[in-house]
């Protein structure tokens, strides 16, 4: 054994002998000091005209402090401009001729209001605006910057550089006192274009401007970065898009010693990645990175869209680097993420307290609170965790926060020995348990050895950990068995305020309610973006603390064994990758060791009522997952949606990935998935050890999956009955998809079901009533769509409205990504919009008739009769047509459906 493990576990096993340690209270951090005051007072000197055409950089240079440099709207002025340096403390504007008509101060632009803004343009990749030395107090108001390149065969690397040339070494030389006040700052869709506003400067803002088309290939690209200038720094209701890291600071040592980015206020901005950039060949990585910095709010923001691309999914960074070796006062610290929501990223937060590469301080008093991450998820490409910290770190508070994932709530690792985290604070979260809940790294375990030795100092109360365990965590946590047992208003809307009837209201420790204050964060978002509203506000909470609810106890298993619906059938296994069938017994023999790269379909489907599957374990030891599910890909065993993982002596329910329960197993052991009177059981050896509470959809096929080679499933077993009894078996050859050839071959008008704040007529709908701008109308179709051929179509209202139409197998009005394949209509541009996913777009006018076919098996997208994009997910059996209304006088209308076609 290596020194290194006998030390982790020596360490592991002397914590868990001395006990729970004591308790400290984390310090507080620190918020910015100083808040830049950014309001627009209209300048009194000289105002400068430059028409079309003119010399910008003369009136640049000609300008004193307190003059206006006047810019034609609609005008191009092509160059590589410099800020001058100028005595005196007044501010020069650059703005638009049109500037009365662009939204007024604290409006956010975008490129709607292009036309009303003069363009400065590089035609090269040198910066549109570059400044000299000490150059100071530029204001520019309405104006749109950019870039001709529109290449990857060399890259712009910024469009406006804050910076000295060649450098900021001294204090003395850096650029102060710049706004960025409803400005459209942006790349090229196909260019590599690095950055936006490289912001190593002092005392800069940008605020209300939209900037966007930030990326480049095999490199990191920001729509804001610093690393060089102290501060401070204002970024206050924008629109930021970076394929790198959408805003970043850090990741290059400063030239000034001991220089920090200090005080920065990051507020009410869209953070927000292309999900049409996903498979493109920008280099992809996070969100927001913070690698040298402190004092820094960051508040009321939404971030949205992140993947495993150049890095591991993770959205939110703060990771101290001492980047190139020669910064050894980087640092991290007095970072407060407040009031946030963070979605559709393959995994939430990873700090890291101490650069294992180079010397560096200490990451210190970070505070998460208040804050939604939802939809954190392995589909992301991420591990779906919630939380990862690195390198210990003290005072880091996680307070009041809920969260979605699939993932560890928390990991806990080293990458240079371990370094306990101290004064760590958990408390008042909703969080899933999910594999491993706290995971300690390097041996150290699950649970409470990993809190005890990466956490010595911890604070772990009143957290609502779903499907967790009592003996995996200090006193004082709640268990809810799953999501849908906390209470939230809406789970399947999303709203994850709680209900009034919730045990969980004002059960944290302060008093209020366990989760997110809803109330606090939509006042704090207020201005996020209009497209994209906070979530509805949470009841308010209880006047007095409620008592703590008793921990669920889990549910002892059944003692009845699972009937047999019928006798079954030996699986006939096909779409075998890296495996090898013989007879109904299935083995990987190739690939690689320890991926999920292998696996195979039983040929047999069950297409309703009552049945199983079942199957003998095999060996203990190698990972594996089987079970029944609708759709499967080998390397996503996420996608078995009624599975059991085996994994050396432990065999988990994973539903969707997703842990349920487990127990132990022999390799002789006969695990069966049944389907009974719609409900899924799982059971060992005719005993029934977990029931889900999640309802089946047919066809159901059972699919394996293997990550290490030798793994195997023997003996596999497959029944299936007519929908809706138990009678006979189905034969060996596969089922037809169920409903080809039934249904009628004709399209018929659909008649509209469970309308709200609709006038529904016959094939049309329009909503009068509601709230104008909410999900709160819709109706769906009385008529159900089935079989392997079959569509509904429409034909689209007025552009402008916002409005969801599609195929659902369940649809909820409140929710428009509860239609699977939907076509989402706003302005005039129409979206595929699959389970809420974004896929391809159009554009529209009123009368364009869309349709949406199910085409041997396949979904299909077309406008009058021309397809624009077809599916790669595969559609349930049954489905209704949906439809979901946010604006009052949006409208679709001639609705039909046609069914086995």
């Amino acid at each position: 054994m290596s020194q290194r493990w006998k030390f982790v576990l020596g360490l592991a096993l002397a914590l868990t002998l001395l006990g729970p340690p004591p308790t400290f209270s984390a310090q507080a951090p620190q918020l910015p000091q100083v808040r830049l005051d950014t309001t627009y007072t209209a300048p009194t000197g000289q105002q400068t005209s430059v028409p079309a055409g003119g010399d910008l950089q003369s009136a640049l240079n000609a300008a004193q402090p307190g003059d206006a440099i006047i810019l034609q709207a609609g005008a191009t002025y092509s160059g590589n401009f410099t800020l001058p340096t100028k005595s005196g403390s007044g501010w020069i504007y650059v703005q638009s001729s049109a500037l009365s008509s662009l939204p007024a101060a604290g409006t956010r632009v975008g490129p709607a209001q292009a036309n009303l803004m003069p363009k400065i343009v590089s035609p090269n990749t040198m910066p549109a605006i570059s400044t000299a030395a000490a150059a100071h107090h530029f204001r520019f108001v309405g104006v749109e910057i950019t870039t001709t390149w529109a290449s990857t065969s060399a890259t712009n690397y910024v469009l406006v550089s804050l910076e000295a040339p060649g450098g900021n070494t001294s204090l003395s030389q850096v650029p102060t006192d710049f706004v960025f006040d409803r400005c459209y700052i942006h790349g090229t869709p196909t260019g590599n274009v690095r950055r936006a506003i490289m912001l190593n400067s002092a005392r800069t803002a940008v605020v209300d401007s939209y900037v966007s088309d930030l990326h480049e290939a095999g490199a990191d690209s920001q729509a804001l970065a610093g690393w060089n200038g102290p501060g401070p720094f204002k970024i206050v209701n924008n629109y930021l898009e970076g394929a790198g890291e959408n805003v970043m600071f850090g990741g290059v040592d400063p030239s000034i010693t001991n220089l920090v980015p200090s005080d920065i206020e990051i507020r009410q901005n869209y953070i927000f990645k292309q999900p049409s950039w996903r498979g493109a060949s920008w280099s992809v990585k996070n969100l927001l990175e913070l690698k040298n910095a402190q004092r820094v709010l960051i508040d009321g923001n939404l971030l949205e869209n992140n993947w495993a691309n150049a890095q591991n999914g993770f959205g939110v960074l703060f990771t101290v680097r001492n980047q190139d070796g020669t910064a050894p006062w980087s640092t991290v610290r007095d970072v407060t993420f407040s009031n946030n929501i963070v979605r559709h990223t393959g995994a939430a937060v990873n700090i890291l307290a101490t650069d294992n590469l180079h010397p560096s301080q200490q990451t210190q008093r970070v505070q998460i609170k208040n804050n939604l991450f939802d939809d954190v998820s392995t589909a992301w490409g991420g591990n779906g965790t919630f939380l990862q910290v690195m390198d210990g770190g003290t005072d880091i508070v996680v307070d009041h926060n809920t969260v979605t994932q699939t993932g560890n709530m928390i990991t806990a690792t080293y990458q240079s020995g371990l370094i306990p985290s101290t004064a760590f604070q958990f408390t008042n979260n909703i969080v899933s348990y999910n594999l491993y809940g706290v995971f300690g790294d390097y041996g150290i375990g699950i649970g409470m050895p990993a809190i005890t030795a990466y956490f010595p100092s911890s604070t772990f109360s009143r957290n609502a950990i779903v499907a967790g365990l009592a003996s995996n965590f200090p006193a004082d946590n709640y268990y809810p068995s799953a999501l849908s047992a906390v209470g939230f208003v809406d789970l399947a809307g999303r709203n994850y305020a709680l209900a009034a009837g919730s045990q969980y209201v004002g059960a944290g420790t302060d008093g209020k309610d366990v989760g997110v204050d809803f109330t606090a964060m939509a006042a704090a978002m207020a201005g996020a973006g209009a497209a994209d509203p906070a979530p509805a506000p949470a009841p308010a909470p209880a006047p007095a603390p409620a008592p703590a609810p008793a921990p669920a106890p889990t549910p002892p298993p059944s003692s009845a064994p699972t009937p047999s619906p019928s006798s079954g059938q030996a699986v006939t296994w096909t779409n075998l990758v890296n495996t090898t069938a013989s007879g109904n017994s299935v083995t990987k023999t190739s690939g690689c060791d320890g991926c999920g790269d292998a696996g195979a379909i039983s040929q047999q489907r069950i297409t309703g009522g009552d049945a199983y599957t079942e199957f003998t374990a095999g060996d203990v030891g190698p990972l594996r997952v089987a079970g029944l599910t609708q759709s499967f890909a080998v390397s996503s065993p996420g996608s078995i949606a009624f599975g059991i993982r085996f994994q050396s002596n432990i065999a988990e329910v994973r539903e969707g990935g997703v842990y349920r329960a487990d127990t132990s197993f022999a390799a002789t052991d006969v695990f069966r998935v049944s389907v009974q009177s719609g409900v899924v059981r799982y059971s060992k050896n005719g005993t029934v050890f977990y029931t889900s509470g999640v309802a089946p959809a047919y066809p159901l096929l059972l699919a394996a999956s293997f990550s290490n080679l030798g793994g195997w499933v023997r003996n596999a077993m497959i029944t299936a009955a007519a929908s809706g009894g138990s009678g006979s078996s189905p034969s060996s050859s596969p089922s037809p998809a169920p409903g080809s050839g039934s249904g009628s071959a004709a399209p018929s008008s659909i008649t509209w079901t469970g309308p709200v704040n609709v006038s529904a007529a016959t094939g049309s709908l329009t909503k009068t009533t509601g709230c104008d701008g909410c999900n709160d109308a819709g109706a769906a179709s009385q008529q159900q769509l089935t079989g392997a051929n079959s569509y509904a179509q429409f034909t689209a209202g007025a552009a402008g409205p916002l409005s969801v139409a599609g195929l659902a197998q369940s649809f909820t009005v409140s929710n428009p990504a509860s239609i699977a394949f939907g076509i989402r209509l706003q302005g005039n541009i129409a979206e595929v919009r699959e389970s809420g996913a974004y896929r391809a777009d159009v554009t529209f006018a009123a009368g364009d008739v869309f349709r949406i076919a199910v085409v041997s098996g396949v979904v299909q997208y077309s406008k009058n009769g021309t397809v624009f994009y077809r599916s790669t997910v595969a559609p349930a059996s049954t489905l209704v047509f949906g439809v979901a209304i946010a604006n009052v006088g949006g409208a679709i209308s001639n609705a039909t459906i046609a069914s086995g076609l």
